[in-house]
């Protein structure tokens, strides 16, 4: 039975000691580790593999980080954001602005057709 995409044979082992488990057997437990080439382990070797290699050449790589970093503060949503706000800010101003004078148009013809 696959579970979340894993690997059965993992998943049968743990749910077979686990239903022993609740039915009040004890659980062996085997504290080993075969170093092999089965997928699981030859994921843990490289991540890390990975990370002391990223931990060993951080100073090389470290500056184009940051200077994104700094870039995004200029560039970045936040100024995006205020840009957007002030835009929609002035549009709302001159709206109401048409408005208040269509307003004043309409009311004018009601009173002059009154008067």
């Amino acid at each position: 039975v696959l579970v979340f995409g894993l690997v059965p044979g993992i998943i049968v082992y743990l749910t077979r000691e686990a239903g022993s488990t609740m039915a009040g057997a004890p659980v062996l437990l085997d504290l080993q580790y075969h170093l092999n080439l089965h997928a699981p382990n030859v994921m843990a070797l490289a991540t890390w593999t990975g990370g002391l290699a990223l931990t060993t050449t951080a100073r090389f790589w470290l500056p184009l980080p940051r200077r994104i970093a700094l870039w995004a503060r200029h560039v970045g949503p936040d100024r995006a954001a205020a840009r957007l706000v002030r835009g929609l800010y002035l549009l709302s101003r001159r709206m109401h602005v048409y408005e208040v004078q269509t307003l004043q148009q309409r009311i004018g013809t009601i009173f002059v057709g009154a008067a």
